[in-house]
């Protein structure tokens, strides 16, 4: 199976898991396959930077996750 995130599931996923978290943990242990372009994945990129800009927490883990 193919699948695009939305960003917001993305970023919630790797910031406070739930079940957004639980999608990118299916996503890993290949239950499905993630499917980006170029555009969507700085989409991730730019959105998880913003997010964690200023939080040195939320930053670590967006860095770690990358």
């Amino acid at each position: 199976m193919k699948a695009v995130l939305d960003t917001n599931v993305v970023v919630t996923g790797v910031f406070f898991g739930g079940l957004p978290g639980q999608l990118l943990s299916a996503w890993a242990k290949g239950a499905f396959h993630l499917v980006v372009s170029e555009e969507i994945f700085e989409e991730y990129r730019r959105v998880g930077e913003e997010f964690s800009h200023g939080h040195h927490e939320l930053e670590h883990a967006w860095k770690a996750d990358q």
